[in-house]
């Protein structure tokens, strides 16, 4: 069809056929700039939050080099709060390999320690006695040593004399 047409009215019809095109282009770009605009808007609100809490925080006054001072000081303050907390629980590990290696310590010959669950402030050991005197000693070792602040063997672990389940509870000073 479009060869049938005189020359005048082909390039017409090019010429409208290409401004369609641009302008449909031209729509879509604008429908993606404003969906990332839309997109964008809640980040640029919450940092413009976060400056005026910081202006408001460090004051108006100062000149920029004491207001750089003063974010580095922010940002150093939150570093060393995460490291102390990082601290803090490295010393609590460090607290438990101390109890479990003194357990380890206090054991002796004819037990067999099976497992361990630790909490903050309790131990708890299970395991197996050749007898119930080696039961009883290694209970007895348990509560002589100064780490720990009770120790607990239940009654009905000893009632059996030769290779006896136990279970103890340490609560940890």
């Amino acid at each position: 069809m479009l060869s049938f047409l005189p020359k005048k009215n082909k390039q017409t019809l090019l010429l409208e056929y290409k401004l369609r095109v641009v302008t449909t282009i031209c729509f879509f770009v604008c429908v993606l700039f404003v969906i990332a605009l839309v997109g964008l808007l809640p980040s640029y609100l919450n940092e413009k939050a976060q400056a005026d809490v910081l202006r408001t925080q460090f004051g108006e006054e100062g000149t920029d080099e004491e207001k750089a001072i003063m974010v580095r000081r922010l940002s150093n303050h939150v570093l060393v709060e995460y490291l102390a907390k990082e601290i803090k629980s490295l010393s609590a590990k460090e607290k438990f390999s101390v109890t479990i290696s003194q357990i380890l310590n206090d054991t002796q010959s004819g037990i067999s320690l099976r497992s361990f669950l630790i909490n903050e402030k309790s131990v708890s050991v299970s395991g197996v006695a050749d007898t119930r005197t080696n039961l009883t000693l290694f209970q007895k070792n348990l509560k002589n040593n100064p780490l720990f602040k009770e120790v607990n063997l239940p009654l009905s672990d000893i009632t059996k004399n030769i290779e006896a389940p136990f279970t103890i509870e340490i609560k940890i000073k």
